[in-house]
């Protein structure tokens, strides 16, 4: 390399040759950064990147390729996309990033124009940048900092090449010599255009970390009220449902939740997903009761810990994280499915715990996700009842009766059934018929019980029926309805 301005060019061979070699590094680096992502995608991960690194290596065994082959291969890989998405048409994400691995591949190896040159570039930085924004990884900005100048010297070569007319031919390998083209390399370049660019792009690395570290974060929704004002939660989600209200929410295919597991091994059940508890009854109406909202603890913060009576073993810590992603407009409550050692957000929320339902939730219902992370989750292990709650069971065994219910606190609330006596002589009656002479179910036995009923003697409707004004409308549609759906 010389200081002063060399003479001496590439030829338009190598130009060629170095354009295509900086293309497959480039799709090299971005099959890497979607190699980060679980989509059941490791055949056609480990096909893109076994190929290009091997044509990378020995770039005349792709120059021994026939032109025909790369006429069949674009309508092959068509048809393996259109097979994948049609197997995949609901979430059609994994579908999508599998075609760009295919489309990385194909474009890294064959015969490129300076049109599909900048699409090789786009490609790139799209796996790139979904994978960072998807796994939040701190490897994302080594890849975009690997990406950066790699991606500036293709363009600067395509620039070089443009005045010539475009042919879409792979370079001639014959003579092909690693070691002969990074030299040439070498000799032309010149050491303070290099220390230039190494200078400017420095500063714009470092100016950019400036910037993100100096701005504010900050909740647009806190910020600008009016954006919560359409922000309600789902029927059915919510602390109050009515008799027939959930069918609100048919048709309804959206995605509400989604987990990132530490691994696979780590599921080792099916969870029960615990959202918020109606403790209470009345009118066809199951709600949370005043009491309980009374009771309620207001906070803003970013760690939670554990629940007070309900703990980690300390032989079952070992510091696994799972990260929940709550689709806005869904809930103000957030989904626990079991036991943890604890929860934490990204930033600082305003949150609402109601530590006698072990629920968790946020203040208001969020339009946009709201993701967290639990440590040590214990999801095979269900809800277990407090002291309190087997207490109030033990004495209270044949139910609470009080005129006032909204004096009653949990766990006397889902004892407490304020109905005309006549239906709750309706109620006590079926019971005893359904449980006949099996006097200590428990409470996994006779929910499966009553589910088996309900579904040998009612048909599946999106309108239950029999219900009438004289009656209390969930005890009327027992006894005269004959239709309904499974969230009754």
């Amino acid at each position: 390399m010389s200081m002063r301005i060399n003479q001496a060019r590439l030829t338009i061979e190598e130009l060629k040759q170095l354009k295509w070699i900086l293309g497959g590094i480039l799709a090299m680096l971005s099959l890497w950064a979607l190699g980060s992502l679980d989509l059941n995608s490791s055949f056609h991960l480990t096909f893109g990147m076994a190929a290009v690194f091997a044509a990378l290596i020995r770039p005349q065994t792709v120059a021994a390729i026939p032109p025909f082959f790369w006429r069949v291969a674009a309508p092959a890989m068509l048809l393996i996309v259109l097979v994948d998405f049609g197997f995949g048409f609901i979430n059609f994400f994994p579908p999508l990033m599998r075609m760009v691995m295919l489309l990385l591949a194909y474009r890294a190896l064959a015969p490129r124009t300076r049109r599909e040159d900048l699409q090789l570039v786009l490609l790139c930085l799209f796996g790139i940048v979904v994978s960072g924004a998807l796994t939040v990884s701190l490897l994302f900005a080594v890849q975009i900092l690997l990406f950066t100048p790699i991606a500036m010297a293709l363009l600067l070569v395509i620039c070089l090449l443009d005045g010539r007319p475009e042919e879409r031919n792979l370079p001639s390998w014959k003579r092909f010599s690693w070691r002969q083209l990074i030299t040439r390399v070498w000799l032309v370049a010149d050491i303070r255009v290099l220390a230039w660019v190494t200078l400017l792009f420095s500063f714009v690395v470092i100016a950019s970390m400036a910037l993100f570290v100096s701005i504010p974060r900050f909740n647009l929704e806190q910020a600008i009220p009016f954006m919560q004002l359409q922000a309600e939660a789902k029927s059915g989600f919510s602390d109050v449902v009515k008799l027939g209200s959930v069918s609100e929410i048919t048709e309804d295919h959206s995605i509400a939740l989604r987990v990132d597991a530490p691994s696979m091994q780590a599921i080792i059940s099916t969870p029960y997903w615990r959202i918020l508890i109606l403790d209470q009854y009345h009118d066809g109406e199951f709600r949370l009761s005043s009491q309980s909202r009374e009771f309620r603890r207001q906070e803003r913060l970013r760690l939670i810990p554990s629940w007070d009576d309900w703990k980690v073993p300390h032989q079952q810590r070992n510091a696994q994280l799972w990260t929940f992603y709550f689709e806005g407009g869904i809930s103000q409550y957030l989904p626990l499915p079991g036991a943890f050692q604890s929860m934490r957000f990204a930033t600082d929320q305003d949150t609402v715990r109601l530590p006698d339902l072990h629920v968790v939730g946020l203040d208001v219902v969020p339009q946009s996700a709201v993701s967290y992370q639990i440590e040590d989750l214990l999801w095979e292990v269900r809800s277990p009842a407090s002291a309190t709650e087997n207490q109030a069971f033990f004495d209270y065994s044949t139910g609470v009766e009080i005129k006032d219910e909204d004096m009653l606190r949990f766990p006397l609330t889902t004892l407490g059934l304020n109905i005309a006596q006549q239906d709750r002589a309706l109620l006590t009656r079926l019971n005893r018929d359904l449980i006949g002479e099996s006097a200590s179910l428990s409470v996994a036995e006779y929910s499966q019980l009553v589910t088996n009923y309900l579904r040998r003697n009612y048909r599946y409707s999106l309108t239950p029926n029999g219900t009438n004004q004289a009656e209390d409308p969930v005890v009327a549609w027992i006894t005269a309805g004959d239709a309904g759906h499974c969230e009754l």
